[in-house]
């Protein structure tokens, strides 16, 4: 997968495309949705600019175990780290912020 994305530029939409294309492994997670935001979605991203993902997991999904193995597997898939957050841990000031810049990939029907 890794030589697979240092041939392939990294950018917002090869980002939501991988999303895309492994959503059944994602939803494994418990994931409901999932989405990019920050200096990807912004095209202002380095070549050592983290990815930042935000997730929302089913209710009966919500688990450590879940967060951890799904922000490992997203590290892999993308060749690069992660910093992973939940809607549920969105401060009231910035969260607003964050929603509204991200652009999600539908994972759960």
């Amino acid at each position: 997968m890794k030589r697979y994305l240092e041939l392939h530029k990294l950018d917002k939409k090869r980002i939501l495309t991988l999303l895309q294309t492994h959503r059944d492994r994602i939803s494994d997670y418990g994931v409901a949705d999932i989405g990019v935001f920050g200096s990807y979605v912004r095209s202002e991203q380095k070549a050592k600019s983290d990815i930042d993902i935000i997730v929302e997991f089913r209710k009966d999904k919500k688990t450590f175990r879940n967060y951890i193995n799904l922000a490992q597997y997203l590290e892999e898939i993308f060749g690069k780290q992660v910093e992973l957050i939940t809607t549920d841990s969105l401060s009231p000031y910035i969260g607003p912020y964050i929603k509204k810049e991200a652009e999600y990939v539908q994972i759960a029907n």
